[in-house]
């Protein structure tokens, strides 16, 4: 009996215990809960911050691929269509310009009468979007992401068409744009656990950090500039 008793008496004061320790219980699993808001909070923000400032790069490097186009269009090599002229000062820029992968012009036709980097065999961009969006709008214009069949590294395409004085476009002047400076920017940027990647309006991932190989490469138009 009374050993009965005893248990009864162990069995309340358990459960007492327990009851007294619910409203504890519950406040740590709700400083918990909101330590994980906070951390979920300031992880979004960081990454807004992040996001604002890889546009902000990406718009300054096309501001500037298009000052060097409106150069490079004024320039007496190009507006001759002298492919040894224009192709060696060319290709001298491009060693200024780390973050251009090529440099050229083509002629109205899609033809490449001008690059930077040597030509084995003719090459025609007629079918690429950069050029007819060029000769279409008569402006300065980008086209799709595309992987360089050349270097293998994924860029973007900037153009300015040079119209004769009477109309019409006589030539157009491009350059494509290394995108993996994405990834060297966010080793700078990003804490060293986290990832980012750029893809475009299809899905198609452009670079990524960390291993950008593996990864930017995928579903990409391989393309000749």
């Amino acid at each position: 009996m009374a050993s009965t008793r005893f248990a009864s008496l162990r069995d309340r004061l358990v459960a007492l215990i327990l009851l007294a320790a619910l409203p504890t219980l519950g406040l740590v699993l709700f400083l918990h809960s909101a330590e994980r808001r906070e951390a979920a909070r300031q992880g979004r923000d960081a990454a807004l911050r992040f996001a604002g400032g890889l546009v902000r790069a990406h718009e300054q490097r096309l501001g500037e691929a298009r000052r060097l186009l409106v150069t490079l269009a004024a320039q007496p090599e190009t507006r001759a269509g002298d492919p040894a002229a224009c192709g060696l000062r060319y290709a001298g820029l491009l060693r200024e310009f780390p973050d251009l992968t090529t440099l050229g012009v083509a002629a109205a036709s899609g033809e490449v009468i001008c690059s930077a980097v040597p030509l084995t065999r003719p090459v025609n961009v007629m079918d690429r979007p950069w050029f007819d969006r060029a000769v279409r709008t008569q402006a300065f214009t980008t086209g799709d992401h595309e992987i360089d069949s050349v270097s293998g590294k994924p860029q973007l395409v900037a153009a300015l068409p040079i119209p004769y004085p009477g109309g019409g476009t006589q030539f157009v002047v491009f350059a494509a744009l290394d995108l993996g400076w994405v990834g060297r920017f966010a080793a700078a940027d990003l804490p060293s656990d986290w990832a980012v990647a750029l893809s475009d309006d299809r899905g198609t991932i452009l670079a990524r950090h960390p291993d950008p190989w593996r990864w930017s490469a995928s579903g990409c138009r391989r393309r000749r500039s």
